[in-house]
């Protein structure tokens, strides 16, 4: 297992979650006229599960996993590792589809879904990084 890795991305995702913090001061009035407001918002959630992803397929692979076809599936074999608890990573896995959206744009990001994620979105990669602390004993 690369500990430097995984500390590397939690890391990453900690840093992410902090910048994020002061969003969730904001109504929807204010997140949605500001376009610094929700470009952070979307970047910091491109790099929070891009950043996890690279964890996922790390310790499922160590775990002798198959790789997973796809990023949804690298949270739901998180749940099935017993790595994270089923349900949050259930949770988390719908984060996939919500990064290739700001990515790759399949559609314009409803602000509005962003803006009321964010809590639960910061709740649930806060018990991702718990989590995988916990297992790689970092």
């Amino acid at each position: 297992m690369n500990q430097a890795l995984l500390a590397q991305k939690l890391t990453q995702i900690a840093t992410c979650l902090e910048e994020m913090k002061p969003l969730l001061q904001l109504t929807y009035a204010e997140f949605s006229s500001d376009a610094a407001h929700f470009r952070l918002a979307e970047r910091d959630v491109q790099l929070i599960v891009d950043s996890a992803i690279d964890i996922n397929n790390h310790l499922l692979l160590e775990a002798g996993r198959t790789p997973p076809a796809t990023y949804y599936d690298s949270f739901v074999g998180m749940g099935a590792s017993k790595i994270l608890a089923v349900p949050c990573a259930r949770r988390l896995a719908g984060t996939a589809g919500l990064r290739n959206r700001i990515v790759h744009q399949y559609e314009s990001v409803d602000l509005r879904i962003l803006h009321r994620a964010l809590r639960a979105f910061m709740r649930d990669y806060g018990a991702f990084c718990g989590a995988v602390r916990k297992h790689a004993g970092l």
